[in-house]
């Protein structure tokens, strides 16, 4: 194991350099800032010189190893290079660039400088610190190549709507009247403990190219034993980092249990673009899927959405926001049943503030409209719907393994027809570990 700054002042010592008078005059201050150990004041001093001395060979090396010890990588990356231009044969710039790369894990391109430095046949030392660099490197890529992780989480909380069911006495039919029934499709509240694990593996073809897959497991026991879920799902795709930005092709399925008896089948592929930056990101994706339902098939249908997302981030605060908009198309699987056929529409806000380093809160909100293609031939209009939700989320990282959470929201949706006007509030509390 080789810590990543152990050998950087060796090989500043073995950089010195001779300077013109005139250069030296202007380099002095900095210069005795450095002996002086003052390295961010030199560093600092050497950029009021830029504009006078930029794409100097002496000059670019000197604002290159004071960047590199004082923790900007980046600007040593520029100006590392600035002297390769100059002098392509200068192989001390050349591993000194390899070590830049190397702090901002570049590994690849750091280790691939590094082979290069090794080709020009330096000084044993320098050859053994090389050496002992390229072992590390070697040692990262292969240790990311492979990552499984996982979070098992425990919930508790109270719903005043485990069933999204209506509140109304009466829902009128085109055949007379219907009284929804408590414990069916009555509005029904109730406490309820969910324990929820999902596991996350991951293999690096190499720095482009990924694999990724998925299983996790949801059980929720309302504390009455109605309406009690259980949800699992797979997932698994390839990501693969181009010119435009990343594609990523995830194929996924997800079944769910009520009261211990399949309810619903869902299969989904998301092919996806993502292009993002530090400070900014946005994500083109189409859906293509099924939902079936074993045991009411009149509700099977077939769709496609699509959406896009894009987002902005303010390091200096910790604020960000996330906007996205989506379209979906669901086709019932038999003409007959078109009445639950739908297009819908709709637009979600999201915006995270991180309070401290351990603590976020995440207020979201989220409104879609639906409208049916056919009127079910019991109601007496055509079913549109309009749904909005609330959520305001709390975040607090105990530690790198340990988080605690407590979420609030609270849903209205409005129907054309009754039985499917609801509201519904939920709060729980909760408790993640990473492992």
């Amino acid at each position: 194991m080789v810590p990543c700054f152990r050998y950087i002042p060796l090989l500043l010592l073995l950089g010195q350099y001779p300077v013109s008078p005139a250069q030296a005059d202007d380099f002095e201050e900095a210069r005795q800032l450095i002996k002086e150990n003052k390295l961010e004041q030199a560093y600092q001093n050497l950029t009021t010189k830029e504009a006078y001395h930029i794409g100097e060979v002496e000059y670019d090396l000197l604002l290159a190893r004071t960047a590199l010890k004082t923790g900007h990588p980046h600007e040593a990356i520029f100006a590392y290079e600035r002297v390769l231009i100059n002098q392509p044969g200068h192989h001390l710039a050349r591993v000194e660039l390899a070590i830049a790369h190397y702090q901002i894990n570049e590994l690849e391109n750091s280790r691939q400088l590094f082979d290069s430095a090794l080709k020009a046949n330096p000084p044993d030392n320098i050859r053994q610190t090389i050496l002992k660099y390229i072992d590390r490197i070697n040692e990262k890529i292969e240790s990311r190549k492979h990552s499984l992780t996982g979070i098992l989480a425990l919930k508790l909380g109270r719903d005043s709507n485990i069933n999204s069911a209506t509140n109304a006495t009466e829902v009128e039919l085109t055949i007379g009247t219907y009284r929804p029934t408590d414990g069916v499709d009555k509005e029904t509240a109730d406490s309820y403990t969910e324990l929820s694990n999902h596991l996350h593996y991951k293999y690096n073809f190499n720095i482009n190219s990924k694999f990724f897959t998925s299983l996790g497991y949801a059980n929720r026991d309302n504390n009455n034993k109605e309406f009690d879920t259980e949800i699992a799902d797979v997932k698994a795709g390839y990501s693969h980092l181009t010119g435009i930005g990343r594609l990523s092709i995830p194929v996924s399925y997800q079944t769910m249990w009520l009261d211990e008896k399949q309810l619903r089948e869902v299969t989904v592929i998301v092919p996806s673009l993502n292009r993002s930056d530090e400070d900014s990101y946005t994500d083109y994706s189409l859906q293509y899927g099924e939902i079936r339902y074993p045991d009411q098939p009149a509700l099977d249908v077939d769709f496609v959405a699509a959406s896009f997302a894009f987002g902005f981030a303010d390091k200096s605060s910790g604020f960000s926001q996330q906007y996205a908009l989506f379209y979906g198309d669901e086709t019932a699987l038999n003409s007959l049943y078109d009445f639950n056929a739908r297009k819908y529409w709709g637009v979600q806000i999201r915006l995270p503030l991180r309070l401290t380093q351990r603590h976020m809160i995440t207020p979201k909100v989220v409104y879609q409209e639906a409208v049916y293609q056919q009127q079910h031939p019991f109601f007496t209009a055509k079913r549109a719907d309009d749904y909005t939700s609330y959520l305001l989320d709390w975040q607090w990282y105990i530690s790198r393994r340990w988080s605690l959470t407590a979420q609030a929201s609270y849903a209205d949706s409005s129907s054309s027809v009754s039985l499917y006007t609801h509201t519904r509030t939920i709060f729980f509390t909760g408790i993640s570990f990473n492992y």
